[in-house]
């Protein structure tokens, strides 16, 4: 006998109370969240860059845009991590080269790069970097956990995975000091 057959007979059989009572329980079943959605929940999206020979990370959310850049202008007297500042869309942003940033000097800039936009509490700033390699799912406790013996200077939330993406806290990068411009020259 088919399975909705049995069903249908077995409504039949139970009470105007107890067919109620059955409704009711496959509709909070049907009504509980899937089993995707818990799992979406517990994962981020990381768009991957690469800055020399590194590889970076910031949740996808803490990207404002991604944009390419041909001409970066040198400011004088600010630090070497200080790639320069381009104007995009009218708007001054200040480039961050996380390569010089972390120990490696960059010996010439890239003729066009990609530059990853970032809005922190302080205003937006770009990312100089080398590769955009795209958007990658990441467990959300992995991205939270810090990251023990970093020598990054607490700019790093932590790193994720065996190829190790150093994923990046944009707050604390706007307010690294290391990046700060002296205007009282």
């Amino acid at each position: 006998m088919s399975q909705s057959i049995q069903s249908t007979q077995r409504e039949e059989e139970l009470s105007p109370a107890a067919i109620a009572e059955e409704l009711r329980a496959r509709a909070r079943a049907l009504a509980r969240p899937l089993a995707s959605a818990r799992i979406a929940e517990s994962i981020t999206n990381l768009l991957i860059f690469t800055a020399g020979s590194e590889r970076y990370g910031l949740q996808a959310e803490e990207v404002e845009e991604v944009i390419p850049v041909r001409e970066i202008t040198r400011v004088p007297h600010t630090p070497a991590t200080i790639a320069g500042v381009v104007n995009h869309r009218g708007r001054i942003l200040c480039i961050v080269d996380l390569q010089s940033l972390f120990g490696a000097p960059r010996l010439d800039l890239p003729e066009e790069c990609p530059v990853v936009v970032i809005e922190a509490s302080t205003g937006a700033f770009g990312l100089l970097a080398d590769e955009v390699i795209g958007i990658v799912p990441v467990p959300r406790d992995a991205v939270q956990t810090s990251s023990a013996g970093d020598d990054r200077g607490g700019v790093a939330r932590s790193v994720v995975g065996d190829d190790a993406i150093v994923v990046l806290d944009p707050e604390a990068l706007a307010g690294d000091p290391r990046i700060r411009v002296d205007v009282a020259l």
